[in-house]
């Protein structure tokens, strides 16, 4: 029911946006209202997501990414206790995400290195994606994130073994088989947070998220909210002092070779024959410890090949042939 109302309103929105544009006199358009504790309130609300988390002596370099959260979220964690310092907190109107924040993530590294912090958080200019940098470093993208947010040594697996988690074509073999291994039930869907929390409501699941960084927690919140993200990873190692990358020891990613091709015609590629029982093949060598993914582009003649493998050299090398193969049709 939710899902076809909001799939009918997104349409609603298009038809609307192709109509010719029509004016009317401004008397005619109502009035505006200020809401002047909508801060306070959003401060609150945050707060109250995670109603037990004290962060008293936590030391937090907060990256705002010059953006929606750059006034918000250093309060959010300073009322919790923590002892923050924001970068990227100084919004001109057109530095948003300028080599800061989530997208730029070696800027929060850098800073990192030059200070003695717990953990390193990074928002993105709008507020719905998070990156964490640990200690040494490491940055922790959307994959990492979600095995802290469902890994029985931060959180009870209890809870999701009924339900599930939701992920994208993106998301790494490892995390998959994590969920497997944890008797977790887990799903993909088409890249784009819309297409999470679509899953989301049709499997009335809570968790689902991108290796990008969008984090959804329906439990907390109705759509994808980097500032509540960040409180419920927080929560979920405070057991481990907020050592993220402890947590992460187990978490063995599988390398990744991605090659992008150009061709004349993407579906006479994706058709052919001999393309498609390379495929075939490749993937019934890789078995549980791989995988292959193939994406077309959408705006250009050009194919994705995306090979993971337990092994580096065997993915690298599963890429390249069909990279080969591909450009040879």
């Amino acid at each position: 029911m939710v899902i076809s109302f909001l799939l009918d309103l997104e349409q609603r929105i298009e038809l609307k946006i192709t109509q010719p544009i029509s004016t009317v006199k401004s008397i005619t358009l109502g009035k505006a209202n200020r809401l002047n504790d909508a801060q306070e309130q959003y401060v609150e609300f945050c707060k109250s997501t995670t109603p037990d988390l004290d962060l008293t002596n936590v030391s937090i370099l907060l990256d705002c990414a010059n953006g929606a959260t750059y006034s918000v979220a250093p309060k959010v964690f300073r009322d919790l206790g923590a002892d923050v310092t924001a970068i990227g907190a100084d919004p001109d109107g057109i530095n948003i995400n300028q080599n800061c924040g989530s997208t730029s993530p070696d800027f929060l590294a850098g800073k990192m290195a030059k200070g003695s912090y717990d953990i390193g958080i990074a928002f993105d200019g709008d507020g719905d994606r998070i990156l964490i940098i640990g200690k040494s470093g490491k940055v922790l993208d959307g994959d990492d994130l979600l095995y802290l947010l469902t890994s029985a040594s931060s959180h009870t697996s209890e809870d999701f073994q009924e339900k599930g988690v939701v992920g994208t074509l993106m998301t790494n073999k490892a995390l998959e088989n994590h969920f497997k291994d944890s008797n977790i039930n887990f799903t993909r869907t088409d890249v784009g947070d819309k297409h999470v929390l679509e899953e989301l409501l049709r499997k009335k699941w809570s968790i689902g998220g991108e290796p990008s960084g969008h984090i959804i927690c329906l439990d907390s919140s109705s759509t994808g909210d980097a500032v509540i993200a960040a409180l419920k990873i927080l929560e979920h190692t405070k057991d481990q002092l907020f050592d993220v990358e402890k947590i992460l020891h187990e978490f063995k990613r599988f390398p990744q070779t991605l090659i992008n091709i150009n061709v004349k015609d993407v579906n006479e590629v994706i058709m052919n024959n001999s393309f498609r029982a390379a495929l075939k093949d490749t993937e019934a060598s890789l078995g549980d410890l791989g995988r292959v993914l193939i994406r077309p582009s959408g705006t250009e003649p050009l194919i994705r090949i995306m090979v993971e493998s337990q092994n580096a050299e065997v993915a690298d090398e599963s890429a390249r042939f069909l990279a080969d193969l591909a450009s040879s049709i």
